[in-house]
């Protein structure tokens, strides 16, 4: 469904949600973006791929107990294409990366 009146530049998103990590460990993070982006788990700031820029990937590592924890992604788009993915590794993703779905009731 397109949005008529959703800017194309200028605007900022923020999602919030949980990740389940069922087998303790050091995990990865990713986020690609175009423009900005940070990734947070439990309050920590794992990604910085802040900054005016097209589809770059950075990545940042953080150790996790087996359980829910909280995850925040930031994006901003200024000019140009814009784009935001994120993806994670770890003990439990049999060593693929494995992207970060969002859902809702």
């Amino acid at each position: 469904m397109q949005h008529r009146n959703f800017p194309h530049d200028n605007f900022a998103a923020e999602w919030h949600g949980k990740i389940a990590i069922y087998e303790g460990g050091e995990y990865t993070f990713y986020t690609t973006s175009d423009d900005g982006s940070k990734l947070s788990i439990d309050g920590d700031l794992v990604v910085d791929n802040w900054g005016l820029h097209g589809m770059k990937e950075k990545s940042g590592s953080h150790k996790l107990n087996k359980g829910y924890h909280d995850i925040k992604v930031e994006f901003y788009q200024n000019g140009g294409g814009a784009g935001c993915i994120a993806n994670y590794d770890g003990p439990d993703t049999a060593g693929n990366k494995k992207l970060l779905h969002g859902w809702h009731e």
